[in-house]
């Protein structure tokens, strides 16, 4: 069990149920994850261009109108949280820049983190 990661969690959940209502608190998870989701689905313009010939198993219907669609309606969902709540959409940001420092870490270290029992 990964004891020290439960750990951490149960304080950080702790912690950011102390400092702000529900409503805050799901408007930075969400504001988070629809971020998350707009690079994810942009991505998608970039591989296809990165890497035209690699195999594509699956194919976005009505691509590119879909794909662009999707990310528009997610800038459009982001602008408006920045708009009507302005301090979670930074503190949503504001978690999403601590993670940099480890994202570079990991991906800077010649040792991988273990995944599915590796």
């Amino acid at each position: 069990t990964p004891i020290v990661a439960i750990v951490c969690l149960a304080i950080w959940a702790s912690a950011l149920t102390l400092t702000g209502t529900f409503d805050q608190l799901t408007t930075l998870i969400i504001f988070v994850d629809i971020t998350i989701d707009l690079v994810a689905a942009a991505s998608i313009f970039v591989l296809r261009r990165s890497m035209p010939q690699m195999r594509r198993p699956y194919r976005t219907p009505w691509y590119p109108v879909i794909p662009i669609l999707y990310v528009v309606t997610l800038a459009w969902l982001i602008i408006t949280t920045l708009r009507t709540s302005p301090l979670e959409a930074l503190g949503g940001l504001a978690i999403l820049a601590i993670g940099l420092p480890v994202y570079w870490y990991y991906r800077r270290s010649p040792t991988r983190i273990p995944v599915g029992g590796d």
